[in-house]
């Protein structure tokens, strides 16, 4: 149950079609943008799940860095939300998730308007107070001259235990009374950037 967010993620992409504007940065737009993953339970109950508030992007220098906002996480259920922010992810000590990337701008200048392409992302994912190198494949869609959506290609899978998130799992199995959470969780996401110049 786990944002990767790479989750997660991933996003950094975007600025990978940048164009030749010398001062341009890339702004991740919160309200175009998703991060979901999706949980099972009792071995077959699966159920989808978001992160409301992703923010960071991209720099004209390459660097690209995501921030989701792990007490964003929204299940359409207020008290299993708030068992995962608490139980899971405690936001009281951890309260982000973050993934970093540089982004060989020059490989994307060429990328026009209605134009798309993929690319093999390499990262590092830091969640609940660990770090992890990730790779995502992502697309990269052109929509205009001062925007880019990224999203990933296939769902990315994460593994709880990788980020020390199996005790979460644990707790929240018992308070809820089911028989297991599947510990690896797939999380996918879109991202909109939008270009801005200083």
């Amino acid at each position: 149950m786990r944002l990767n967010v790479s989750f997660m993620l991933f996003f950094a992409i975007l600025g990978a079609a940048l164009t030749g504007t010398a001062t341009a940065d890339w702004t991740i737009d919160p309200d175009a943008s998703t991060v979901n993953f999706v949980s099972v339970k009792n071995g077959l109950i699966v159920e989808p799940h978001r992160f409301g508030q992703v923010q960071g992007g991209v720099s004209n220098a390459g660097e690209a860095r995501i921030i989701i906002d792990l007490a964003s996480v929204d299940t359409l259920i207020p008290i299993r939300d708030e068992r995962m922010r608490d139980l899971l992810f405690n936001v009281a000590e951890f309260p982000e998730a973050s993934f970093s990337a540089r982004i060989p701008l020059e490989q994307f200048r060429d990328l026009s308007p209605g134009q798309a392409t993929t690319y093999a992302l390499q990262g590092v994912l830091s969640l609940h107070g660990l770090t992890a190198d990730l790779a995502v494949t992502v697309r990269v869609f052109r929509t205009s001259p001062d925007s880019i959506l990224v999203s990933s290609e296939r769902p990315l899978v994460i593994n709880a235990a990788s980020f020390a998130l199996t005790g979460g799992l644990a707790a929240l199995q018992e308070i809820a009374g089911l028989s297991s959470i599947a510990p690896m969780v797939p999380v996918s996401f879109s991202l909109l950037l939008r270009q801005t110049v200083d």
